[in-house]
């Protein structure tokens, strides 16, 4: 199932296929797609360190999907760190990635 393009929110058809729902993450969280490439933008787990991101993570890459997480602070950057995601940036920001860069 594609994403539509744009913001996807919690407990929509396809932020359900992905684990992206209102019990595992907070009510402001939301991603975006655009392009071909899924925006992790703004996500907060309910229950932190309780393996939701990662089990939401784990089925956008198995699906063959492309991710950026964009401008990560703190805790998430040493998720990205940790998962082997790639650093990258372009003109507006800093990322990581699963994409392969040339």
């Amino acid at each position: 199932m594609r994403p539509p393009q744009g913001m996807i929110l919690l407990d929509t058809e396809f932020a359900k296929s992905i684990g992206f729902t209102s019990d595992k993450f907070t009510e402001w969280s939301y991603l975006y797609y655009h392009g071909d490439i899924l925006w992790i933008s703004l996500i907060a787990t309910v229950k932190p360190r309780n393996g939701d991101f990662r089990a939401m993570m784990e089925n956008i890459i198995k699906e063959g999907y492309t991710f950026r997480i964009p401008t990560p602070l703190g805790r998430m950057s040493k998720i990205c760190i940790k998962q082997g995601w790639r650093l990258s940036h372009d003109k507006d920001c800093a990322f990581y990635t699963n994409e392969v860069l040339a």
